[in-house]
C-alpha cells in the first residue's frame, strides 16, 4: 500500500512538472518594458531572480536528460534571462551560448537568442563579440521577420557601439533606422533613452553640437514627463558647462531644479556658480563676482546630504566621467582662472572684512568732521567769491586757446590731407605706368608661348605620322609579297597547263588570283587608313562606325609600335558590344585614339623589360590590352585598359597638364593627352583614368549619345543656310 502511495505520488510530482514545463513562456529583454535596455550602466534586480533561475535550470536539466531540442533552448535561453537580470553576466552568456548552439529549425527563435547572446556581451562591456553579434544579426534574412520594436532595439544597440567606434557612417544608418522603428511604434520611453545615450557619447568625444541636438532630442520626446523633461535640462546644461559656457548653462540647470528637486543637479549649479565667479574674477568683473558668489554661498546653505541609491551613485559617476575630460584649451584657461581666482577670493573676503571695520570708524570721524566742516564753510564761503571772479577771467582765457587750438589743429589736418594727396597721386601714377609696362611685357611673352605650342604640336603631329608611315610601309610590304609571290606562281601554273592542260591547275589559278585580290585589298585599306590619318581635320562632324573606327585607329598604332620595335607583342581582347554610328569628327577622335593606343604599348612595353632586367617572377609575364565598347546612360563608353606600369600617384592630377610628360626626354613632347583632352571636351565628352602603379592603366572615354546627334543636327541647319 505504501509503495503504491509512493508511485502515486512520483506520478503526481511527475505530472506538476511536465504541466510547470509545457507552460513555460520565451523570456526576452526585448519584451519586457521594464527594463531599459539603452542607458548605461545597466541595473540589475539582484537576488529577487534566484527562485526563477533555479526552477529553469531544474527544467533545463530534465531538457537535457531528455534531449528535447526545443525545451533545452528554450530554458537555457531563460536560465540566461534571469542570470543577465540577477547581474551574474558570465553565466548569462554561457546560458545563451548553450541555446544558440542548441540545433532547430525555429530560426526566428533562435535569432532572438543570439540578440540575447549579443545584448549581454554588450552590457559585460565586451564590444567586439557584441558587434560581430549584432552585424550578424542585422545582415541574416530572418531579421526582417522580426518585430519592428526588436529591430529598433538591436539597430540602436549596434549603433551606440559603432558611435562609441567612431565609425559615423554606419552609427548614423543603423541609429537613424532605429529612431525611425521607434518613432513609427510610439515607443517615448526608448527614444528617450537612445537619445541620451547617443548624447553622452558625442559629450564623451567634447562633439558638443552633436551632443546638444541629441540631448534636445530628448526633451523634445520628453515634454509630457516632467521627471525625464528634468533630467534632458541638466544634461543640457552639462553640455554648456563643459563647452565653457555658464551662463547657459545656468539657465538650463536652473529649469531642471524647477521641474525636479535633485542633488546631483543642484551640485553641477554650485560649480556653475563658481565657474562664473572665475571667469568674472579673471576679467575683474568683481560685481558679476560677488552676485554669483552670493547664489553659490545661499545653494550651499541649503543644500541637503542624503544616502545615496545605487542608481544615484552610478549616475553621479557617469556625470563625474563625462565633465572629467576637458579640451586642452579650456582646462589651460579654467588651470590659470581658477589658481588666480583662488587668491583673489582670499583676497576678497580680507578685503571684505576691512571694509566692515573701515565703514564703523569711517561713521565716528564723519561725526567729527561733519563739526569741522561747519566751521571751514564759513571761511570758503568767501573764499568762493574771489574764486569765481577769477574762474570768470581764466574761463575767457581758456575760451582763447582753445580756439587758437582749434584753429591750429584743423591747419594742420588740411596739410596732411594735402600731403597725403599728392602722394597718393604720385604713386598711382607710377603704378599706372608699371602696370601699363608689365602689360605689353606679358603680351609678348604670351604671343611667343602660342608660337611655342604651336610648333610642338605640328612637331608631335609629324613625329606620330613619320611613325605611322613607317610602320605602315612595313606592314605594306608583307601583302606586298604576297601579291609578288602569288602572281609568280600563277604565272608557273598558266605555262604548266598550257603544256599539261590538266584542269585541277585551273584550281589553284583560281586560288591564287583570289589571294592575290584579297592581299591587294588589304593594301588599299592601309593606304586608306594611312591618307585618312594624315589629313587634316574637316572641321565638319561625319557620321562613323564607332566600333570599326576604333578597330582601324588600334591596327595602325600597333603596327607603328612594330616597326619600331620588330620584337614588340601584345595579347590584344577586343570587347565591341553593338553600338549605334556616331556622328563626331572623324580625324581628331582617330588621333586621340591612337594616342591612347601608343601610351598603352609604350607601358606594356616598359614593364616587360623591367621584369626581364630584375627577373623577379618565374612566371612570364603577357603584355595585354583590353579595349572594351558599350553604351550605357545615353553615354558611349570606350574603355582602354593594359597591364603595364600604371601611374605613380603623386603624377596623376598632372597627366592632363600641358608640356607634361612621364617619358624620358625625347621620347615625347606632353601634349599627347593635353590635346586628346581638348578634342573631347570639343565632343561634349568625358575623359578620365583609374592605374595602380605597378599594375595598368584603364582610360575611360565618355560621348553623349544625345549632344553628338544635336551637334550634327547644328550643323545640317548651318550648312543648309549657307548653300
Amino acid at each position: 500500500m505504501k509503495k503504491l502511495s509512493l508511485t502515486c505520488c512520483m506520478m503526481l510530482l511527475s505530472c506538476l512538472l511536465t504541466h510547470a514545463q509545457s507552460n513555460s513562456v520565451f523570456k526576452s529583454v526585448f519584451d519586457n518594458d521594464k527594463i531599459a535596455l539603452f542607458p548605461r550602466p545597466f541595473f540589475y534586480d539582484g537576488g529577487s531572480m534566484t527562485k526563477q533561475l533555479e526552477s529553469e535550470e531544474v527544467l533545463l536539466n530534465k531538457a537535457k536528460a531528455k534531449t528535447d531540442n526545443s525545451e533545452i533552448l528554450m530554458h537555457a535561453n531563460n536560465a540566461g534571462y534571469y542570470s543577465l537580470l540577477s547581474g551574474d553576466l558570465i553565466q548569462a552568456i554561457k546560458y545563451f551560448l548553450l541555446a544558440v548552439s542548441t540545433p532547430t529549425n525555429d530560426y526566428d527563435t533562435k535569432l532572438l537568442v543570439k540578440a540575447h547572446l549579443a545584448f549581454a556581451n554588450d552590457i559585460a562591456c565586451r564590444d567586439t563579440q557584441a558587434l560581430r553579434l549584432y552585424s550578424e544579426i542585422v545582415n541574416d534574412e530572418s531579421f526582417r521577420r522580426v518585430s519592428s520594436k526588436i529591430q529598433s532595439y538591436i539597430n540602436g544597440l549596434a549603433g551606440v557601439i559603432y558611435l562609441q567606434e567612431k565609425d559615423d557612417v554606419k552609427a548614423k544608418a543603423l541609429l537613424n533606422e532605429a529612431e525611425k522603428q521607434l518613432s513609427q511604434a510610439r515607443l517615448s520611453i526608448p527614444m528617450i533613452d537612445l537619445s541620451e545615450r547617443e548624447g553622452e557619447i558625442y559629450l564623451a568625444f567634447n562633439r558638443y553640437n552633436d551632443a546638444l541636438t541629441k540631448y534636445n532630442q530628448q526633451l523634445k520626446y520628453s515634454s509630457s514627463d516632467i521627471s525625464k523633461s528634468a533630467v534632458a535640462n541638466r544634461n543640457i546644461g552639462m553640455v554648456y558647462f563643459k563647452k565653457g559656457d555658464y551662463e547657459k548653462a545656468e539657465q538650463y540647470l536652473k529649469q531642471s531644479l524647477k521641474q525636479k528637486q535633485n542633488e546631483l543637479t543642484e551640485k553641477l549649479l554650485k560649480d556653475t556658480y563658481l565657474k562664473i565667479v572665475t571667469v568674472s574674477s579673471f576679467n575683474h568683473d568683481f560685481d558679476k563676482a560677488d552676485r554669483y558668489h552670493e547664489l553659490y554661498r545661499a545653494l550651499k546653505k541649503n543644500e541637503t546630504v542624503s544616502k545615496e541609491s545605487p542608481q544615484e551613485k552610478a549616475e553621479k559617476d557617469k556625470i563625474i566621467s563625462l565633465l572629467s575630460a576637458q579640451s586642452a584649451d579650456q582646462v589651460n584657461v579654467l588651470t590659470k582662472q581658477e589658481y588666480e581666482l583662488s587668491q583673489q577670493l582670499t583676497a576678497l573676503d580680507i578685503e571684505r572684512q576691512n571694509k566692515e571695520k573701515a565703514l564703523e570708524e569711517l561713521t565716528l570721524a564723519e561725526a567729527q568732521k561733519k563739526v569741522k566742516e561747519l566751521e571751514l564753510e564759513k571761511v570758503s564761503a568767501e573764499k568762493l567769491k574771489q574764486e569765481a571772479e577769477l574762474a570768470k577771467k581764466e574761463l575767457q582765457l581758456n575760451k582763447q586757446k582753445e580756439f587758437r587750438n582749434i584753429l591750429l589743429f584743423v591747419a594742420g589736418i588740411v596739410l596732411i590731407g594735402l600731403f597725403f594727396l599728392y602722394s597718393r597721386y604720385s604713386l598711382k601714377k607710377q603704378s599706372l605706368a608699371q602696370v601699363n609696362k608689365a602689360h605689353e611685357e606679358l603680351s609678348l611673352a604670351h604671343e611667343k608661348l602660342k608660337q611655342t605650342q604651336e610648333q610642338l604640336i605640328q612637331s608631335e603631329k609629324m613625329a606620330s605620322l613619320g611613325q605611322l608611315t613607317a610602320g605602315i610601309a612595313h606592314e605594306i610590304q608583307n601583302p606586298l609579297n604576297f601579291v609578288t609571290n602569288f602572281s609568280s606562281t600563277t604565272i608557273e601554273l598558266l605555262e604548266e597547263y598550257k603544256n599539261e592542260r590538266d584542269e585541277t591547275i585551273l584550281d589553284d589559278i583560281e586560288s591564287n588570283l583570289e589571294r592575290i585580290q584579297h592581299h591587294g585589298q588589304r593594301v588599299s585599306s592601309i593606304v586608306k587608313g594611312m591618307l585618312l590619318h594624315s589629313r587634316g581635320s574637316s572641321e565638319q562632324m561625319e557620321q562613323v562606325n564607332f566600333n570599326q573606327l576604333v578597330d582601324e585607329s588600334l591596327s595602325l598604332a600597333y603596327h607603328g609600335k612594330r616597326s619600331s620595335d620588330a620584337d614588340f607583342n601584345c595579347n590584344i581582347i577586343k570587347q565591341f558590344s553593338e553600338v549605334p554610328s556616331v556622328y563626331v569628327l572623324t580625324q581628331d577622335l582617330r588621333r586621340v585614339l591612337i594616342n591612347l593606343f601608343n601610351n598603352a604599348f609604350y607601358a606594356v612595353k616598359e614593364k616587360e623589360k623591367k621584369l626581364l632586367n630584375e627577373k623577379e617572377s618565374a612566371v612570364p609575364y603577357l603584355p595585354q590590352l583590353v579595349v572594351t565598347t558599350k553604351t550605357e546612360n545615353d553615354f558611349l563608353e570606350l574603355i582602354i585598359a593594359d597591364n603595364g606600369t600604371g601611374i605613380p600617384d603623386k603624377i596623376k592630377e598632372k597627366v592632363f597638364n600641358p608640356f607634361f610628360t612621364s617619358k624620358p626626354t625625347g621620347e615625347g613632347t606632353g601634349l599627347g593627352l593635353s590635346v586628346s583632352y581638348d578634342i573631347i571636351k570639343q565632343h561634349g565628352g568625358k575623359i578620365n583614368f583609374e592605374s595602380e602603379a605597378g599594375t595598368g592603366t584603364s582610360f575611360y572615354i565618355f560621348l553623349p549619345l544625345n549632344n553628338l546627334s544635336n551637334e550634327i543636327k547644328h550643323a545640317n541647319t548651318k550648312d543648309t543656310h549657307t548653300a
